[in-house]
């Protein structure tokens, strides 16, 4: 809670179950009758100006506001699709809520949105939420070893050259297949799989490369 004491310009308060923020306020001690504090805040969802006289030492609630780091997807007719950038969830908010602000979004464009109470109950059913984060994180297993397993096909239907390209080929295979293993602890978050799938792409883009090279040599000399 807040006291008009607390009162500041930038301050965000529950005001009418809805989250604002104080553009403008003076307290005001008149000669008859009590003290008070004119204030003028925003609507942080409307955007509307409201002008409110709360009484001296009048306490109002703090919002449950979130900051999430979040990335544009595209539009589909007025929906417009973001991705948290901290679990990959994906959430679905209305033009009329984004405003004006619509036209500043850009393709893969980051932006940092602010969130009043639960995020998560607005847009589509998203995987984490259809699945749990454990079966996600065994699902998410499978298909990097799926992966792995495309990298090493790779290198058994090419008429590799040297052996040298197969060993290094195994070599980022094993370690891929050894980070890949962390997915299923049960003390790791699908918030710090994003390294993960770094370590999984270039591993396999080292494969590729590898191939390429050998290629080349066969080739050529």
């Amino acid at each position: 809670m807040y006291s008009t004491s607390e009162f500041r310009n930038g301050l965000k308060i529950l005001f009418n179950d809805a989250a604002c923020i104080i553009v403008e306020f003076q307290h005001v001690k008149p000669g008859k009758g009590g003290a008070f504090v004119r204030t003028r805040m925003k609507n942080l969802k409307t955007g509307l100006i409201l002008e409110h006289t709360f009484r001296s030492g009048e306490k109002v609630g703090k919002p449950d506001l979130q900051e999430r780091n979040m990335q544009f997807l595209y539009a589909s007719d007025d929906e417009f699709n973001f991705m948290d950038m901290d679990n990959y969830e994906q959430v679905q908010i209305g033009g009329e809520m984004l405003g004006d602000k619509v036209g500043y979004l850009g393709e893969n464009q980051e932006v940092v949105m602010l969130f009043h109470g639960d995020y998560k109950d607005g847009g589509y059913p998203t995987a984490m939420r259809l699945f749990g984060e454990g079966t996600l994180q065994r699902l998410t297993f499978v298909w990097l070893m799926l992966t792995i397993q495309a990298g090493v096909f790779m290198v058994y239907t090419f008429n590799v050259y040297s052996n040298i390209t197969i060993a290094l080929s195994i070599a980022l295979g094993v370690w891929a297949f050894l980070t890949s293993i962390k997915l299923l602890k049960k003390e790791f978050h699908l918030t710090d799989a994003r390294g993960i799938f770094w370590k999984i792409n270039a591993a396999f883009l080292g494969i590729i490369v590898l191939l390429s090279i050998d290629e080349y040599v066969k080739h050529h000399l």
